[in-house]
């Protein structure tokens, strides 16, 4: 080999030698900034929380829609014997030391129905976003994970220049283009068809119907400072009534009028005529002309888990409220969460579930609820649940969980930990499940309120969860 030659293959070893060493000091830089930022509050998890801690406050009928075929558990079987032990499980929570505030907790192991560990959990606590655990298996069990909202524009045959677009309660249709992952709808589509299927030269009035969920868009129970982390839920909006499509901002202040602006301005652009623009109810005579349909339940279920996504939680919350007939008003959803939760074995005396995303304050929920709701979502054959255990994210890994389990005691959790975050000030929760080091599956909720260190409190859950990840605690 030449001199040149040998200069130039050091020259790249040298290079290479330098890009691993500045590659693993700035890991190790980045690990240490992450969590210094993350204390600080400037660095926040893969989802938005429920609210920004540093804000201060105190269908019509049952689904029977499954799959055509089981799916495969989501967990697999495990061996009930010997089993783990409460003892040493109430041990090694322990030896974490105690937590700010008022806590609750249970820990079930899911192949024995044993409870491992129990802190009051029949006292109820403000929830945060856990509670989006319980609308989204109460949305399941209403509609099964197969159903899909439709978007639709109907014409009464006797005035046939008059349409409806009918909102359908799809939390996730688009003005852009369908497709995804996830696979959201279009208006756009909506409009094309609709263009398509017309048989009217001359110009169309538009009657805009969101008549779907009856009363208020707004819960009496937030605050103002929410508008900026919620909507006003509607039957019809386009990209969650997110203007600047972000989950924290500035929301719509008239979500259906944006999304009946995107539809006749595409229709224009298609060469229909469009005349005036009310608000009313399409007749009982009116027929469909076109429909767009929202993904399936199970994957609006799977986006509001693992994102928090407060819009698509409040929406899923007011189609419960049409369960059995009802109108899908603030005050029915509330009602038929109460019977649906307490059908499933799921709801504890003194329980009060007021919205559907865990943002309101008055909201008070058991550890023994959640715990129980994701018992019966991860149990084998509970194929209509699925999307619950599904949905919730991997410690370390995506979603609300991808910026945590980063400080010393908390790594074992890491790929391990699924679980539903929840995030208010002074209020912090986890509620999920994990395969124990000796191969056991546990189901846990833990909720904290009234602390003050929140970070610390944060962490405190991410050990505790770490700990049952590492558990060899068959005694």
């Amino acid at each position: 080999m030449t001199s040149r030659g040998l200069l130039l293959r050091g020259t790249v070893l040298i290079g290479v030698v330098l890009l691993l060493v500045l590659g693993l000091a700035s890991g190790v830089l980045w690990a240490g900034t992450r969590t210094g930022l993350y204390a600080l509050g400037l660095y926040r998890d893969g989802g938005a929380p429920t609210v920004d801690p540093t804000v201060f406050h105190r269908p019509d009928a049952r689904s029977t829609v499954l799959p055509a075929a089981p799916s495969a558990p989501v967990l697999p079987d495990t061996s009930p014997v010997p089993g783990t032990t409460a003892d040493e499980v109430a041990a090694r929570i322990a030896a974490l030391g105690p937590v700010q505030g008022e806590s609750f907790g249970l820990v079930i192991d899911e192949s024995t129905g044993q409870t491992l560990y129990a802190d009051n959990p029949e006292g109820v606590a403000v929830p945060a976003s856990t509670l989006k655990v319980l609308t989204s298996l109460a949305a399941l069990e209403v509609y099964g994970p197969d159903h899909r909202f439709a978007t639709r524009v109907l014409r009464d045959p006797t005035q046939p220049a008059r349409l409806y677009l009918v909102g359908g309660g799809d939390p996730y249709l688009s003005k852009g283009p369908a497709g995804g992952p996830p696979a959201r709808s279009s208006i756009l589509d909506l409009a094309a068809e609709t263009a398509t299927e017309l048989t009217t030269t001359g110009p169309v009035e538009l009657v805009v119907d969101t008549s779907l969920f009856a009363g208020p868009g707004w819960n009496p129970d937030w605050i103002p400072v929410y508008r900026d982390y919620v909507a006003e839920t509607s039957a019809l909006w386009v990209d969650g009534a997110r203007p600047r499509g972000a989950a924290i901002g500035r929301r719509d202040a008239d979500p259906p009028q944006v999304a009946a602006d995107t539809f006749v301005a595409e229709l224009k652009r298609r060469g229909v005529q469009v005349g005036a623009i009310t608000r009313g109810e399409a007749p009982e005579v009116a027929t469909e002309l076109a429909q767009v349909e929202s993904m399936p339940v199970e994957n609006i279920v799977e986006q509001v888990l693992i994102y928090s996504d407060n819009d698509a939680a409040e929406v899923l919350f007011r189609h419960v409220g049409r369960a059995d007939g009802r109108s899908g008003s603030i005050t029915d959803a509330q009602e038929a969460m109460a019977d649906v939760l307490t059908e499933l074995g799921a709801w504890s005396d003194g329980m009060r579930v007021v919205d559907g995303s865990g943002l309101s304050r008055a909201n008070r929920v058991s550890a023994s609820s959640l715990t129980h709701a994701v018992q019966v979502a991860v149990k084998p054959g509970a194929d209509r649940y699925r999307a619950i255990p599904t949905g919730m994210s991997v410690a370390g890994v995506e979603g609300t969980l991808a910026g945590r389990f980063v400080e010393e005691g908390t790594q074992p959790g890491r790929g391990l930990v699924r679980a539903k975050t929840g995030t208010l000030t002074n209020v912090h929760s986890l509620a999920g499940y994990v395969r124990t080091g000796d191969g056991s599956w546990l189901v846990y909720a833990f909720v904290v309120n009234g602390e003050q260190e929140e970070y610390k409190t944060r962490v405190w859950l991410d050990r505790i969860t770490a700990t049952l990840a590492a558990c060899g605690c068959r005694g």
